[in-house]
């Protein structure tokens, strides 16, 4: 509104010369305000950067796998049918820990949505613990419960798979006699 009153102004200046008008406003004044328009309208423009819309992607370096046991857990309860995996999804990026809550006589199910494609996925566990996924093309299994060697003192095995396309995989878990599953996530690209 602020310019678009400065803009009459001015052209009323222009065409009437130095009069004042009804605003009180004198060529003057009016080139004052067109200044302090000019001054802000380059601090706005300063200010604004285009990021191309990737503001949220930064490359970020994955977590020691050893030290996934000692993340801040997220707990969830697990779905216990296959029909319902998909409403638990979990997203690797560079390093979750979860505590995966389930019934003790069930398997346990959820949704691993892999967000992008030519990448590794990584998923640890403790002993007594497997994970398969769907079977699907669009991957290739790495390692099938692998003691990380690394680790030793953690009792951590691993589970990975090279992903060829993004997109959702069910998993299936199974942990007979367990209520709880520790599970580590790390996404490597």
């Amino acid at each position: 509104m602020h310019r678009i009153m400065t803009s009459l102004i001015l052209l009323y200046t222009f065409a009437c010369g130095e009069k004042e008008s009804d605003t009180g406003a004198t060529e003057e004044n009016t080139e004052e305000n067109t200044d302090e328009t000019a001054e802000e309208d380059t601090a706005e423009e300063e200010t604004v950067e285009d990021t191309g819309g990737n503001e949220d992607w930064l490359p970020v370096e994955p977590i020691d796998a050893c030290e996934l046991p000692n993340l801040e857990r997220i707990v969830h309860a697990l779905p216990s049918t296959e029909e319902e995996a998909a409403q638990l999804t979990l997203v690797p990026g560079a390093g979750e820990s979860y505590t995966l809550e389930k019934a003790a006589d069930s398997d346990g199910w959820f949704a691993l949505e892999v967000p992008s494609w030519m990448c590794d996925v990584q998923l640890y566990t403790t002993e007594g613990v497997s994970i398969e996924l769907q079977v699907s093309n669009d991957y290739e299994i790495g390692e099938v419960g692998t003691p990380v060697g690394e680790c030793e003192e953690s009792g951590m095995f691993l589970y990975s798979w090279t992903f060829h396309a993004w997109g959702s995989y069910i998993a299936h878990v199974q942990a007979p006699e367990q209520t709880e599953v520790w599970l580590g996530s790390v996404l490597l690209e």
